[in-house]
């Protein structure tokens, strides 16, 4: 799995364990609604590190936290981000 989409499928776990609206995370992140929907959406490859950082503080968890999951784990996905870039 590529990053973003792990990034994406956690953003969506996590919101969903809140019963969090994607509306509401942009509230509490005070991001554009069309910035959450675009991340989400995967219309920009993988949301940059600051974008996931206030989006971890308006899900009430540590970037740390974010990233303790097994999405992130696959040892393919930074071979993967790394050919697609060259």
């Amino acid at each position: 799995m590529k990053t973003g989409d792990a990034i994406r499928k956690r953003i969506t776990e996590l919101r969903t364990e809140r019963g969090m609206s994607e509306y509401r995370l942009a509230r509490k992140t005070l991001l554009a609604p069309s910035t959450v929907k675009s991340v989400l959406q995967g219309k920009s490859r993988a949301p940059q590190t600051d974008t996931v950082a206030i989006i971890c503080a308006g899900l009430g968890i540590t970037v740390r936290e974010f990233y303790n999951s097994p999405l992130f784990e696959d040892p393919d996905t930074a071979g993967e981000d790394a050919l697609e870039r060259e």
